[in-house]
């Protein structure tokens, strides 16, 4: 809200007062969220220790799975899984040049694959860089404590005002009180019907990392293990018929959101089936499990091509099934075209003046 206050009637120490509480104390078109994004802007590399935590079992058991991200400037990644013992995939080294294909390394088996360059949608979950895009402030304060030697300043908000697409939960954020940078961030939801825990910890900026941390070349002596890729229309066709399968569950609606994760989406079908937590041995069987599976699978390919592609968009939010003619979702191709499905799950190939045509641009 803009402040009309006249300053000509209450003097000028009294107007800096003001100016000062309304910079400071009081309530702030700067919050510390926002000085924390603006700082991380300006990061030109960092090392952070990522920390996966999952409840499986019973007795339960909390397995962590540790990996290290390093992050360059303009935005290579490198992430390396720390230690031997893990409940991630096999593959421990996966390292994106900026812009470039990447690769997926498993030094354990000596075996390589190429991967896409990841040019979309980055969760700031993951990607601590996008931290950097955020606007707003934290729900609430929650104290003050030394992290690291650091005395930071700990804040507390909606995972969901983060990435709208994540699973919903809280999320502790702590900004060292000198650098205004993250200290910590811990995230707490449930996966699967199971309480789970995202931690990053242990962060250095503006770090000297070598350029051979980013290089993609394979390993000598690995092998190579890259599948093919789907067609186009082995994609289009698994993404369509998820995509139905979804509608039919949801009572009429597709996955909402600008992005579509595959475990989100899979805890969500699940719920409208009745499935709570793992499947059971009857749930397996049920033509209701496999088709959830097909939906899933189909949120896969979206979040691939989400991630992956610079000039992808996906506007389950707005769009549903009686939408014959808005766009659900659209991607561009190798040839300049686009790949469109519309709101009724019709899809077609258009060279860029028709998209604009039917964006409205």
């Amino acid at each position: 809200m803009r402040q009309r206050t006249a300053f000509g009637s209450i003097g000028v120490a009294a107007a800096l007062a003001l100016l000062m509480m309304w910079l400071g104390n009081g309530p702030s078109h700067v919050s510390a969220m926002e000085r924390m994004a603006e700082n991380i802007r300006r990061v030109t590399s960092y090392q952070v220790t990522l920390e996966s935590e999952i409840q499986i079992g019973q007795p339960p058991s909390k397995p962590v799975a540790t990996t290290i991200f390093f992050w360059v400037a303009p935005g290579s990644i490198r992430i390396q899984e720390k230690g031997s013992e893990s409940v991630l995939a096999a593959e421990d080294i996966s390292i994106y040049p900026v812009g470039k294909p990447g690769i997926a390394i498993n030094t354990k088996a000596g075996t390589f694959r190429f991967v896409a360059a990841r040019q979309g949608f980055k969760s700031p979950f993951i990607i601590v860089e996008e931290l950097g895009n955020f606007s707003g402030q934290a729900d609430r304060k929650v104290g003050v404590k030394q992290i690291n030697g650091r005395q930071a300043n700990g804040f507390e908000i909606d995972a969901r005002k983060i990435d709208p697409n994540a699973y919903p939960g809280r999320v502790q954020i702590w900004i060292d009180g000198e650098s205004q940078l993250l200290v910590k961030l811990q995230y707490e939801f449930v996966e699967g019907g199971r309480p789970s825990k995202l931690t990053m910890r242990d962060f250095r900026w503006n770090v000297a990392l070598d350029p051979k941390l980013f290089d993609p070349t394979p390993p000598e002596g690995y092998t190579d293990t890259t599948e093919p890729s789907k067609s186009l229309t082995e994609r289009v066709q698994i993404i369509t018929e998820g995509l139905k399968i979804y509608a039919e569950f949801s009572g009429g609606h597709y996955p909402r959101g600008t992005m579509v994760y595959g475990d989100v989406t899979r805890d969500e079908i699940f719920k409208m089936i009745g499935i709570q937590g793992q499947p059971t041995r009857e749930q397996n069987r049920s033509d209701q499990y496999v088709k959830a599976l097909r939906a899933n699978l189909a949120a896969t390919h979206l979040n691939e091509i989400l991630r992956d592609n610079p000039d992808a968009a996906y506007f389950g939010k707005t769009v549903e099934p009686k939408d014959a003619g808005k766009i659900l979702v659209r991607w561009k191709l190798e040839d300049g075209r686009y790949q469109i499905i519309y709101g009724d799950l019709r899809s077609e190939t258009v060279a860029t003046e028709r998209l604009r045509e039917l964006e409205g641009k």
